[in-house]
């Protein structure tokens, strides 16, 4: 983001870290890619195993990376677990309309592990120890979200 904000309102949404990186590993392993990542046509042998995804050094803390400016500075920030309130919450902030009675809301996950999109993955502890080791900086920011947004 330019160093000069004038003018400009930031908003965006934050999800549970280790949920969002266990979506991001089932988008992987159907083929999708992110960020640099190689088409699976082009990986067809290096498919690895979620621990190993969710704790690879380029995935760390990619909600840092991402919002690497103070979140004072953001008008908004939603919080994607508790999406229909955070929808109030949104509208009281900022003034637009976007109530879940009047949106059409699809849920459109695909993956086969959950039924809905609002549904939490089941995580192994070893694994969320893990993740939670590797990536503290997302942990920090996105409970500071949670706070922010009156849910800590």
């Amino acid at each position: 983001l330019p160093a000069n904000l004038n003018g400009v309102e930031l908003i965006s949404w934050v999800r549970d870290p280790i949920q969002r990186m266990i979506s991001n590993y089932h988008y992987y392993l159907k083929g999708g890619t992110y960020f640099g990542e190689r088409s699976l046509s082009s990986r067809k042998y290096d498919i690895i195993d979620i621990k190993t995804y969710c704790t690879h050094v380029d995935k760390n803390n990619t909600l840092s990376q991402f919002i690497d400016i103070p979140i004072e500075k953001f008008k908004f920030i939603g919080i994607s677990e508790h999406f229909e309130k955070e929808l109030i919450r949104f509208k009281a902030v900022t003034g637009l309309d976007l109530n879940p009675k009047q949106t059409e809301i699809v849920n459109c996950n695909i993956n086969p592990e959950k039924k809905n999109a609002y549904e939490d993955y089941i995580v192994d502890k070893d694994l969320e120890k893990e993740f939670i080791k590797y990536n503290l900086e997302d942990y920090e920011l996105y409970n500071k979200c949670l706070q922010n947004a009156g849910y800590n």
